[in-house]
């Protein structure tokens, strides 16, 4: 609110301001400037009041001693927060920041040693060595600030999460890029009838219909070899024998 008078160049109606070198304009806009930016019903309470400076002084009595109602309810939350209770070390350093920020403005300053010792320290129990490994780091001064090593484990979780990615696939198994799903064959057109595009699943579908092919095609020969035997007609079209015909 103050940088905000300032810009406005209204802060001289809210420092004992002399009659003689204000005019009624800039008192006026200053005052309705401060009702604007206040709750509605502190605009009822206050609505007597004529001067930005009387205004001024009935807020900053009453909600001067903020600092001091914030503070207990910050403090319990810095003491709480912990990095095993995150999935995401964005949503840790986010509330990390928040809280940094709140704790100063109320007068309790944070430094930046006070966040990396509550960082290391919350770590969970599946990556201690990981821990360790940070607490050298920062021990030799290889890690000086709270983003420096947010940065390293955001790197950390990245990694972990292609891993977990990789692994998800049966071993053995090879992915095929879908970037090889539109290549031509021999010249022809992409957008052309048939299987010309080098899809695995139009490869498959074609092996389907060459083996159902075979399939029926033996099935026909065995057809009509049984009837041939059924007619005497021997695989070679000539007529078979009998004992009785050969006799004769």
């Amino acid at each position: 609110m103050e940088t905000a008078f300032v810009a406005k160049d209204y802060t001289a109606t809210i420092t004992d301001p002399k009659d003689d070198e204000l005019s009624n304009k800039v008192k006026a806009d200053a005052l309705i400037f401060l009702r604007r930016h206040i709750d509605p019903s502190l605009r009822w309470e206050y609505l007597q009041l004529k001067t930005p400076k009387a205004l001024w002084d009935a807020l900053k009595g009453r909600f001067g001693n903020i600092h001091d109602t914030l503070l207990p309810g910050l403090a319990v939350q810095w003491n709480g927060i912990r990095l095993l209770d995150y999935k995401k070390v964005n949503d840790f350093n986010k509330d990390m920041l928040c809280l940094k920020a709140r704790l100063n403005f109320c007068g309790r300053e944070i430094t930046e040693d006070d966040m990396i010792y509550k960082t290391l320290t919350t770590f969970p129990n599946s990556a201690f060595i990981l821990a360790n490994q940070y607490q050298l780091d920062y021990d030799n001064k290889r890690i000086t600030t709270f983003n420096k090593l947010i940065s390293l484990l955001q790197v950390a979780e990245r990694q972990n999460e292609i891993l977990l990615n990789n692994n998800a696939r049966p071993t053995g198994t090879k992915k095929i890029p879908k970037a090889n799903y539109g290549k031509m064959k021999g010249g022809k057109n992409s957008n052309a009838r048939g299987f010309t595009r080098a899809d695995p699943t139009h490869v498959a579908t074609m092996h389907h219909v060459e083996r159902d092919m075979g399939i029926v095609e033996t099935r026909c020969k065995r057809k009509e070899l049984t009837m041939n035997h059924a007619i005497g007609v021997d695989s070679l079209g000539i007529g078979t024998r009998t004992a009785k015909q050969t006799t004769e």
